[in-house]
């Protein structure tokens, strides 16, 4: 029966480097050349076993709880792992019923093509039915980062810790929203055939805790007292670009919007931008004393409704 541990299954020591692991599975490939074993299900068996202890092992966090004795091959972090009869079930059968239960992710064809394209000196030919058969990942690695809000808007740089440890300073562009991906040609993972594989960054923005976004430009929504509503004054505000000074106007409502231009978004090789637009509402205070409670009585005599119109 087949090993469980990933070292033992690509023949190294737990003390292995990258290069040792990528060196040790592309040995390990060429022993499954059709002329020296005969097509068979074990064949594409085995590849999987090699291809899972691969990937496995490249990443590090797997392979540091591993090394600690937290998880197993399975990535479960138990001995056993119960059957739906209740029986218990040991990690050799849990890896071998994951890899029969997915025995179509590498068919024969698939196994053949990449071994003959290591005898043959050759990066392997991702046809579109070899694509179907092992998914878009086998040439790309994705990740998912969350950058400021400020970041999205105005653009700049952000350091990205990739899954072997090291750091990659990537380019934010001005304007860039979440959902977004940004993709660095051959900046990821090491793939089957040993090259590098494309790195997709995927954007998310995180919530400022004033700020928001509308298409464009950036919204505030600005609490205003009853005398600033009635008097007006100058406030300060918070923007992309700092804090600014603004004017509220003389009998100002709820739902009365002021504009800043210039101030939403500023797009990548892009002149125009956004704006930010600030949406006054009036904040009474929580508990209402005796003065304002006579003002409101006193003002009530001048018969003022604002429903008139309905």
């Amino acid at each position: 029966m087949q090993a469980v541990n990933p070292y033992e299954i690509l023949g190294i020591k737990n003390t292995a480097n990258l290069d040792e692991i990528v060196s040790a599975f592309r040995r390990k490939v060429k022993k499954l050349h059709p002329d020296t074993n005969p097509k068979s299900q074990f064949n594409s068996s085995e590849f999987n076993y090699l291809f899972k202890a691969y990937n496995f092992l490249k990443n590090n966090n797997n392979r540091k709880l591993y090394d600690d004795g937290k998880i197993d091959f399975c990535g479960i972090y138990n001995r056993y792992k119960k059957r739906e009869n209740n029986k218990e079930e040991n990690l050799e059968d849990c890896y071998i019923n994951k890899i029969n239960k997915n025995k179509k992710f590498f068919n024969r064809k698939f196994v053949e093509n990449y071994i003959k394209s290591f005898l043959n000196n050759k990066k392997i030919l991702i046809t579109k039915k070899i694509m179907k058969n092992t998914g878009k990942n086998s040439i790309i690695s994705s990740k998912l980062i969350s950058i400021p809000f400020e970041l999205s808007v105005s653009g700049g740089y952000k350091e990205v810790k990739l899954n072997d440890e090291n750091f990659l300073k990537i380019k934010i562009p001005a304007g860039i929203k979440s959902g977004q991906i940004i993709r660095l040609k051959q900046k990821g993972e090491i793939s089957l055939d040993g090259s590098k594989k494309d790195l997709l960054i995927k954007i998310r923005v995180d919530r400022h805790k004033l700020l928001k976004r509308d298409g464009d430009n950036i919204i505030l929504d600005l609490p205003i007292s009853i005398n600033e509503a009635i008097i007006g004054g100058k406030i300060r505000v918070p923007t992309i670009d700092g804090p600014k000074e603004i004017i509220i106007p003389k009998g100002s409502n709820t739902g009365k919007i002021l504009r800043l231009k210039g101030l939403g978004i500023q797009k990548e090789n892009n002149k125009l931008s956004g704006d930010q637009l600030i949406k006054l509402f009036i904040s009474f205070p929580k508990k209402i004393d005796k003065e304002l409670e006579d003002f409101a009585l006193n003002w009530s005599k001048k018969n003022y409704n604002p429903r008139n119109a309905l």
